[in-house]
């Protein structure tokens, strides 16, 4: 049996009251929603009813990879606020030499040369912007930090979608 999808099956209003703001705590009571094949008739459960509607024999791949803190506030010279969104693999220490790709949002634009001070940083931390690109994308180097990855886990957030309110 082949099932197949188009990308207009996945759109559709969604009530800003059915958006989860926070996880449900305990986890195994999320709710999980059924569709069997077949049928196709919507059937409503939890987390913890999931060893249940498997098959014998099946097999489960559980991800449990974690998004990485890569939102970073930062403030320019002039006091105005800007949101960085590291955009490359965060694997090595130090700066690259070609910079460290952000996605950015800023009210007013940025410029080359540009040092933007990262916000809640143990010491003074601050991003050189090195190049801007179209898109809201730039290049940055960080100063006086030994490795990204620590800046981020120090003082980097969760990139939440918009339509999320609260921190997870």
């Amino acid at each position: 049996m082949t099932v197949s999808f188009v990308l207009d099956d996945y759109d559709f209003e969604l009530p800003a009251a059915s958006i989860a703001q926070e996880p449900v705590r305990p986890r195994h009571d999320a709710r999980l929603l059924q569709i069997p094949l077949g049928d196709g008739r919507l059937r409503h459960h939890t987390v913890a009813d999931l060893p249940g509607l498997l098959p014998s024999g099946c097999l489960l791949v559980v991800n449990d990879t974690r998004v990485v803190p890569a939102r970073l506030l930062a403030r320019k010279a002039t006091g105005g606020r800007v949101e960085l969104l590291l955009c490359s693999p965060v694997e090595h220490d130090g700066a690259s030499d070609r910079g460290e790709l952000v996605l950015y949002r800023s009210s007013k634009p940025i410029r080359v040369g540009m040092h933007l001070f990262i916000e809640g940083a143990e010491q003074a931390v601050y991003a050189e912007v090195l190049e801007v690109l179209s898109g809201g994308f730039a290049r940055v180097s960080f100063a006086s930090t030994p490795s990204v990855s620590g800046l981020l886990e120090q003082c980097g957030d969760v990139p939440l979608p918009p339509y999320i309110r609260a921190g997870v």
